[in-house]
C-alpha cells in the first residue's frame, strides 16, 4: 500500500513546464525568463493534493487494520489448533474445523486485497494521472501569466542544484494552484461511494 502513496508522490516529480513569453527580467538570459518552485512544497502547500493524500492514507490505514484483524484471528486459530494438537486433544473433525476456518480467513484476506485493495490502487492511479495533467496545465498557465519561458521543479538531489532566489516562484505558484484547483470535498465522498 505504501507504493500507492509513493506512486502518487512520484506524479509530482515533473521535470519542467512552461510557455513562451516575450518578456524577461529577473532570472532571465537574453530575453528568456526562468522560474522555479520547490517540488516538496506541493506535498504540503497544494491543498488539493494534500487533502487527497490524507484521504488515501486514511483509507489505506483502514484497509490495513481490517486485514490485520483477519491475520490476528488466523494466528489465534493456528495457536489454538497447535495447542490442542500438542496436547492430543484434537480429533479429526476438530482438525478439519480449524483448517476450514484458516482457509476462510485466507479467502477473506485475498478478497480484501482483490476488492478494496485493488479499488484503492486504481483510485491512486487515476489521481496520479489527474495530478500530472493538472500540473502540466497549471504550470503552463502560471508561466504564461508570469512571463516565464520555463518553470522548473527544484528538489534536493534533483538535476537543478542552484537557482537564484529571485527566480523562486514557490509561494506564488502554490497560491495559484490553490486558487485554480479548489478542494471539492463532495467529489471525494462521491468517489468513495462508487467503490
Amino acid at each position: 500500500m505504501k507504493s500507492i502513496i509513493l506512486g502518487v508522490g512520484i506524479a509530482l516529480v515533473l521535470s519542467s513546464c512552461g510557455s513562451k513569453s516575450e518578456s524577461g527580467d529577473a532570472g532571465s538570459s537574453e530575453g528568456i525568463k526562468f522560474g522555479y518552485f520547490v517540488k516538496d512544497s506541493l506535498l504540503t502547500g497544494f491543498d488539493y493534493y494534500r487533502i487527497n493524500q490524507e484521504s488515501f492514507q486514511k483509507d489505506e490505514l483502514a484497509l490495513r487494520n481490517e486485514m490485520g484483524r483477519f491475520q490476528e484471528e488466523g494466528q489465534k486459530m493456528m495457536a489454538q489448533m497447535n495447542s490442542k494438537m500438542s496436547q492430543g486433544l484434537l480429533s479429526e473433525n476438530g482438525r478439519k474445523y480449524y483448517e476450514n476456518e484458516l482457509q476462510r480467513i485466507q479467502l477473506e484476506l485475498t478478497s480484501l486485497e482483490q476488492t478494496k485493495g485493488a479499488a484503492l490502487q486504481e483510485r491512486a492511479i487515476k489521481f496520479n494521472e489527474e495530478i500530472v495533467e493538472l500540473l502540466d496545465e497549471l504550470c503552463a498557465e502560471f508561466s504564461s501569466e508570469n512571463g516565464l519561458n520555463a518553470l522548473f521543479g527544484k528538489e534536493v538531489g534533483g538535476q537543478i542544484y542552484y537557482m537564484d532566489s529571485s527566480m523562486n516562484y514557490t509561494s506564488e505558484f502554490l497560491e495559484f494552484l490553490n486558487k485554480n484547483k479548489e478542494v471539492d470535498s463532495s467529489s471525494d465522498e462521491d468517489q468513495k461511494e462508487e467503490e
